[in-house]
């Protein structure tokens, strides 16, 4: 899943623990989508999600 918004600010985060990768990449996609942020999902497995979000710094 992959939103391809161009906008600003550019960080990438790496979450690691007992996380089910697909309800995990539902929780970023809906706070993502309220907070107006792009995202775009790296490294996906058991206990890994690599996301990287994009925004206006404001």
């Amino acid at each position: 899943m992959t939103d391809e918004k161009e906008m600003g600010d550019v960080v990438t985060l790496l979450f690691l623990g007992r996380l089910l990768p697909s309800s995990f990449m539902q929780f970023v996609g809906h706070r993502a989508a309220c907070l107006a942020l792009g995202h775009a999902f790296g490294r996906v497995e058991p206990g890994c999600v690599e996301v990287t979000v994009s925004g206006d710094p404001t």
